[in-house]
């Protein structure tokens, strides 16, 4: 509200001047004094076209107005600043509020100078020690005219939205158990593919009939038996189990997050294999203050990541028990079920998992020290 008050009161005393000036230019006598006037009223009128011209054809837009990145990786912001006129802008300096993003004080801020019809990018470099949902804006450039007579302000109210994930985490995992006809190749011969042929080796006592070639072996006047190729399919469920009351008191938060770096990695991993991936979580999300669940689909590894970006721990909950059992069942044959949580929890976990499905492949991953 100040600073268009300051507008208001700087065009109102400049209306006023240029009435004083054109009263002395027509009723004053004096050829000196009215050439004077004459020559302030002109200066002022157009230092004051001048900025009006500048502040009406700057445009500010922004090449992105959404990113992700992984937790303590440096981002890009880029604007695209345009001077439309056929008269150039002369020390304009812009300020992109990056909020707690920003490196230092002077991120997100630069003076520059535009020729006529000329436009540039404005790129700068934020980072966030912290998974979660940023915004950067809105953006303000602030100029005025040669003489700085008439300075003004734009603003834009777009602004880039910027989720944090999870940070990289050295968590491992090779799938070698699961459904035949996938798209991970293992040697394991029980999941050959009698569909997709691979090549031919010699005839070995026990080999079935109808995997003979009879075509090489009257070729070559031997016996050789047929191989396809190996592969698997092992679609997962994660299980995140962010009740942060059963985490040990001592850095019982650095733990979780752990855990949900943990998520995030086996996601990206079983879905760089082609695998279905799910996710279910006792944590919450603030914008639907309830528990996220997902059933293992293909091409949901930007919804998970989008969930472990802004999901939260929670307080103990005896609806996690029963998502964690519904997990379990749901949890497609042959699949993987991964379960990341506290060290509390070990024994139940191992339990309940055998009891419910003890045909299921299961994975665990604990966090925080053991109690005592």
């Amino acid at each position: 509200m100040r600073s268009k008050k300051h507008r208001d009161s700087i065009s109102l005393k400049t209306i006023v001047l240029l009435l004083f000036l054109v009263t002395i230019m027509l009723f004053i006598p004096g050829t000196i004094l009215q050439y004077t006037a004459s020559f302030f009223f002109l200066l002022i009128s157009a230092s004051l076209t001048y900025s009006y011209i500048i502040r009406s054809s700057i445009v500010i837009t922004r090449t992105m107005s959404e990113l992700r990145s992984p937790r303590f990786e440096f981002l890009e912001i880029t604007l695209r600043i345009e001077n439309r006129s056929f008269l150039p802008a002369f020390s304009l300096f812009i300020d992109d509020k990056p909020g707690i993003l920003s490196i230092s004080a002077e991120e997100g801020r630069a003076i520059f100078h535009l020729r006529r019809r000329e436009s540039m990018l404005f790129t700068y470099k934020v980072n966030s020690n912290s998974r979660g949902e940023y915004f950067t804006g809105p953006t303000e450039i602030q100029g005025s005219d040669p003489l700085g007579f008439f300075p003004f302000v734009i603003q834009t109210k777009a602004q880039c939205r910027i989720l944090v994930y999870p940070a990289k985490s050295d968590e491992t995992f090779v799938l070698l158990k699961g459904i035949h006809q996938g798209k991970i190749p293992v040697k394991n011969p029980l999941y050959e593919d009698t569909s997709v042929y691979r090549s031919v080796r010699d005839y070995a006592n026990g080999d079935e009939i109808k995997r003979i070639n009879w075509k090489a072996s009257a070729r070559f006047a031997k016996l050789f038996t047929n191989e396809y190729v190996t592969t698997l399919s092992s679609p997962c469920l994660i299980f995140l189990d962010l009740d942060i009351s059963e985490y040990p008191e001592h850095l019982r938060y650095e733990h979780a997050e752990h855990a949900v770096e943990a998520a995030a990695q086996i996601a990206k991993t079983a879905c760089s294999k082609g695998q279905h991936c799910g996710l279910a979580s006792s944590g919450i999300l603030p914008s639907q203050r309830s528990s996220p669940y997902l059933s293992p689909s293909s091409g949901q590894l930007g919804i998970i990541l989008d969930i472990l970006a802004l999901i939260e721990p929670c307080k103990k909950d005896n609806k996690s028990s029963i998502l964690l059992e519904k997990s379990i069942c749901s949890c497609p044959s042959g699949g993987s079920f991964f379960y990341l949580g506290p060290v509390k929890k070990k024994t139940d976990i191992m339990i309940k998992t055998k009891t419910l499905r003890p045909s299921l492949k299961y994975l665990t991953f604990f966090f925080g020290e053991d109690y005592e």
